[in-house]
């Protein structure tokens, strides 16, 4: 059974899971707080002889006395357990136990937070934004077209590179929320584009090496912060775009911690040897590169987040 914020995984999610047509899956996998009860965990690793959830909470010990253990659930290829011990902001993986014996550790591709990079490990987050009245529902947006009068204009942005301190850093979501929106402004544009910023650990890869789809990078601040950033444009009177990279670059399979050969399989795509290599079609096509679009898929697209109410980030 998968308990998560909202109740029990239900016989439509598990409907919706096995047609593979579930549009909200961050609720139903991923590390979820329970109040007063540790937190749940579900994750997909349909190929997997065990998985177990490590933690700051028992001193990231893969002893399975003290590494709680997922059960599967029915033949989904989900596993989802229950960690008594599991606080807000503690640090985990999951302990995949591969059908060779192999154990590897592995971020949450469902996690809401991430570590900042170099660290890699997934954290337990819980929201306490509160959307301000002034972009919540549809009135704002419906005066923004009025005023608009039709016209589109996006002003595509890396966050991590628009602006930096003297000492190199980058600016934080918040230290953007005071100038970028009133720079957006004066451009005369009526949306914004983020270049991927889902959790990624290089750097210089611009976002384009996912590892985790629901998580913000960390380097910029919290995932509230980014929510901070997100209305700031709202109240200007800005739509925001969000670049989310599909399964369509390779940089998402790369790291060993991440969803590459996650549970001795590739997920997704038609396994192929190249070059005497295991690649994918879809996801590996050019083996020897860091990262490459495909040709079927292409290397991104954007998601809305102009709802005040957005699910993304949680």
């Amino acid at each position: 059974m998968i308990v998560n914020v909202d109740g029990q995984l239900g016989h439509v999610d598990r409907h919706l899971l096995g047609e593979g047509r579930h549009h909200r899956l961050w609720e139903v996998l991923g590390g979820h707080l329970i109040d007063n009860e540790g937190a749940q965990f579900a994750v997909w690793a349909p190929n997997a002889r065990s998985v177990r959830v490590v933690g700051d909470w028992n001193h990231w010990s893969e002893d399975p006395r003290h590494a709680v253990a997922l059960e599967p659930v029915g033949d989904l290829g989900i596993w989802a357990g229950l960690d008594v011990r599991a606080r807000e902001g503690q640090a985990y993986k999951y302990m995949i136990e591969e059908r060779s014996g192999r154990t590897t550790l592995r971020a949450d591709p469902m996690a809401a937070a991430a570590e900042v990079p170099p660290a890699t490990a997934s954290v337990l987050w819980r929201s306490s934004h509160q959307w301000r009245q002034s972009t919540a529902g549809s009135d704002w947006r419906a005066a923004r077209a009025q005023r608009n009068s039709g016209r589109t204009s996006v002003y595509e942005v890396h966050l991590g590179s628009w602006r930096r301190h003297p000492d190199g850093r980058s600016h934080s979501y918040r230290e953007l929320a005071e100038s970028l929106p009133a720079w957006v402004v004066e451009l005369g544009c009526t949306h914004v584009e983020f270049m991927p910023i889902a959790t990624h650990p290089f750097a210089g890869s611009w976002g384009y090496q996912v590892t985790g789809y629901y998580a913000p990078d960390a380097r910029l601040g919290t995932p509230d912060d980014l929510r901070l950033l997100i209305e700031a444009f709202h109240e200007s009177g800005v739509g925001v775009l969000v670049d989310c990279t599909s399964p369509g670059t390779r940089g998402h399979w790369r790291s060993s911690t991440a969803l590459r050969s996650m549970n001795t399989t590739i997920l997704v795509g038609v396994n192929t040897q190249i070059g005497g290599r295991s690649c994918s079609t879809t996801v590996d096509w050019r083996c020897g590169t860091s990262w490459w679009p495909t040709p079927s898929t292409g290397s991104r697209s954007s998601a809305s987040t102009d709802s005040a109410s957005t699910q993304w980030p949680r």
